[in-house]
């Protein structure tokens, strides 16, 4: 029960932020939102490794996506640095 409320309530939240990443139109803004999905993204993933209790892989996807946006997030940070320093 309060399981599927969590779930609705991060859905609702990438759903939001989603939105916040179209409307936006400073960089920063749309950069921070993409970044806070993957975050949303990742906790919705190990939520359902924890109510899925027999496949705990859901866990090393959340763990390589993590991985992957952090890397991902700092290199649009270093290219529009770059580009607004030119």
């Amino acid at each position: 029960m309060i399981v599927n409320i969590v779930i609705t309530l991060i859905m609702l939240s990438i759903i939001l932020m989603i939105i916040n990443a179209v409307i936006s139109t400073k960089h920063a803004s749309k950069i921070i939102s993409l970044h806070s999905i993957t975050s949303y993204t990742i906790a919705l993933s190990c939520l359902l490794a924890v109510t899925n209790s027999k496949n705990f892989h859901f866990v090393d996807v959340a763990i390589i996506y993590a991985l992957i946006s952090m890397v991902a997030t700092v290199a649009i940070l270093k290219y529009t640095k770059e580009k607004k320093g030119k």
